[in-house]
């Protein structure tokens, strides 16, 4: 049985922290919501994340619900399985314009596909990372501490110590101060009927060291058991019932610079093991762990790994060893792919990209809402990274440039590697192509160099490089540049750069043409542009001839000299006069980095991919006609390859 909500193609999560996500029987999927993106670096803040998403065991696949709690990070989930709903308590939720957090106490319920908000007539104070479990027993969730966030902008954290009973009605306090315990963890343990508490001691010296109590439910109050084995770090550990083994998992968490491994514990109901698991991970913390009863496994999710970077990545417990699970189904979430489609053939070719992590080099395909994995066949692209692509319409070949310089072409089936040529331009990436069909030659501007900006422009005529040096525009890369079959001309907008090796960065909303001699400011006023942006989505729509742009990252500056930075998710459109502002509903959300390209199989735009803290994977088409952006259907059947 599939959730009700709208299904997206197969995609992730996306890294994130603090997110929660519990097993629910009625749908044989685990079910995932919320979190927190790592600090951005281009805009400076965490996103709280609003997104629903469901296991299907070997994929994630997104829901677009018809409600949500809203944004939020650290905030409670259980699964009430006599009421056979999600409950959702609270969190942390910040205002990505003045950084400053608030928690949260409202409480919302998840069932037949939707969320829904419960009016309480008791409520427990707001708060965050709290632990709670669902009492089998007596019928109610538990849920004890958390944390306070000031509300003074200082966001100075307290922590609580009382416990609080859901009945599926109303909350109701329990036993006054309960133990002096911060960052808890609170699990149901199915084997014994007992709820167990771990966290940090407040009491210990280094407020790190480990408390575990276990609950009396009749007196509503904790007592503290320091059983054999206990965990020395639990600090955002995360925990969960393995119903295979009938015992308590619990991993992660970190305390010193000294925890740079995943231990993975046991408890058995009187004492904890450390298991002696062969695949040792990064130990991370603030992740998710859930079991998953259909498959038999603990699934973990998300979390930070100690003293680096975001998770990315689904893991399963099984069998007393941890394993990586890859999505087969699609392409990874990833930013600065090459999206284009052969005229003639159906769907979109998806090349490339990169995550924090990984270059790839992988070539797909998408048709009719499922992708295909090309893996095989003549001459695919190799060691082509950070590469940049356009579509020569005379050749009847895609032209695909790569960080070197070297060039791969494509021509629906069979691809060319040109690797034997005297000249090619230097290295870089962000660069901007397009090919203009007036001087019949595929055009490459800008980029980055691993130095700084640059501002060459080079020809491809299909065998040679040839540079154009005359009246360049500004050092920069990321820019927009398309072939204007109004102006005849190819064009360029925005990006990010410098005026010259001595300038600071600046981000430019100026306009300029090539004619294939040299490059001309169409001096348009800023102000009748989509502004200072980079790093936006564009291509032409080839039913209008308009550029169509969106998203980036968009900077803006006011009469007071107050500056910001900001992801965008408008959408514009240049019919080769003017950009017009397109009231487009439904929009994709904040993003750069990402793919745009025509989709002759649906006759609409598909937007793959970006970026914007955290990778994205998702697919999206846009129907000219309606001015409606539709997340994409999943598609039926499993995963599958294609040699060529």
């Amino acid at each position: 049985m599939l959730l009700a909500a709208h299904a997206v193609l197969a995609d992730t999560p996306g890294g994130r922290a603090e997110t929660r996500m519990v097993y629910d029987p009625t749908y044989s999927r685990v079910i995932l919501f919320g979190g927190s993106t790592p600090i951005d670096s281009a805009t400076k803040v965490a996103y709280d994340l609003d997104d629903t998403w469901d296991w299907a065991g070997d994929h994630w696949i997104r829901r677009f619900t018809n409600h949500s709690p809203g944004a939020r990070s650290g905030h409670a989930m259980v699964y009430d399985s006599n009421r056979s709903r999600i409950v959702v308590f609270g969190g942390r939720r910040t205002d990505v314009s003045t950084k400053v957090q608030s928690v949260l106490n409202d409480t919302w319920i998840f069932k037949n596909g939707d969320w829904s908000q419960l009016t309480t007539p008791n409520t427990p104070p707001a708060r965050t990372v709290m632990g709670a479990a669902f009492d089998k027993i007596r019928d109610r969730i538990v849920m004890f501490g958390g944390n306070t966030i000031s509300t003074d902008g200082k966001n100075t954290v307290t922590p609580l110590h009382d416990t609080w009973e859901f009945d599926g009605t109303t909350w109701v306090q329990r036993g006054g101060e309960g133990p002096k315990v911060s960052k808890p963890i609170v699990v149901y343990d199915d084997a014994t009927n007992q709820i167990l508490l771990l966290g940090l001691d407040e009491a210990s010296t280094s407020k790190t060291d480990t408390a575990m109590y276990l609950y009396d439910g009749a007196a509503g109050t904790w007592n503290q058991v320091k059983p054999e084995g206990l965990p020395s770090c639990v600090n955002e550990a995360y925990v969960g019932f393995d119903g295979e083994t009938s015992s308590v998992i619990l991993a992660g968490g970190v305390c010193a610079a000294s925890d740079v491994t995943d231990t993975t514990y046991s408890w058995d109901g009187t004492k904890w093991a450390k298991l002696d698991v062969k695949s040792v991970q990064d130990r991370a913390f603030g992740g998710a762990l859930a079991y998953d009863a259909a498959r038999q496994s603990l699934l973990q999710y998300g979390g930070t790994v100690a003293f680096g970077g975001i998770r990315i990545g689904t893991y399963a417990f099984k069998a007393g060893d941890w394993s990586s699970i890859v999505d087969t189904y699609a392409p990874v979430p990833r930013a600065l792919s090459v999206a284009f489609s052969i005229p003639g053939s159906n769907g979109v070719y998806v090349f490339g990209g990169h995550d924090e992590n990984t270059t790839y080099n992988q070539l797909w395909s998408y048709d009719n809402g499922a992708w295909t994995a090309i893996n095989s066949g003549d001459n695919l692209p190799t060691g082509c990274d950070h590469a940049v692509g356009a579509f020569d319409t005379d050749r009847q070949r895609f032209v695909l440039v790569c960080y070197a310089g070297n060039v791969w072409e494509f021509d629906g089936t069979t691809w060319k590697n040109n690797k034997d040529m005297k000249t090619l331009p230097p290295a870089r990436r962000f660069s901007s192509i397009a090919y203009d069909a007036t001087i019949k030659k595929t055009v490459l501007f800008g980029g980055y160099n691993e130095i700084d900006f640059i501002n060459e422009t080079w020809l491809w005529d299909g065998a040679t490089w040839t540079k154009v040096k005359k009246n360049p525009p500004p050092l920069r890369g990321s820019a927009a540049m398309w072939y204007d079959s109004t102006l005849k001309k190819t064009v360029l907008y925005g990006g990010l750069g410098r005026d010259d090796s001595n300038s600071r960065v600046e981000r430019y909303a100026d306009m300029w043409t090539f004619d294939g001699n040299g490059w001309t400011d169409m001096k348009i006023d800023p102000a009748k542009t989509p502004g200072m942006r980079y790093a936006a989505a564009s291509a032409i729509d080839p039913r209008t001839g308009h550029l169509l742009l969106y998203g980036g990252i968009i900077y803006t500056k006011d009469d007071k000299g107050t500056e910001a930075q900001f992801y965008g998710k408008d959408l514009w459109d240049w019919n080769g006069s003017k950009w017009t502002l397109v009231s487009a509903d439904n929009a994709p959300g904040i993003r750069e980095n990402a793919s745009l390209s025509y989709d002759p199989r649906s006759d609409r735009m598909l937007l793959f991919g970006g970026f914007a803290a955290q990778y994205f994977g998702d697919q999206w088409l846009y129907d000219t006609k309606t001015s409606r952006w539709q997340p994409v259907n999943q598609a039926s059947g499993g995963p599958r390859r294609r040699a060529r």
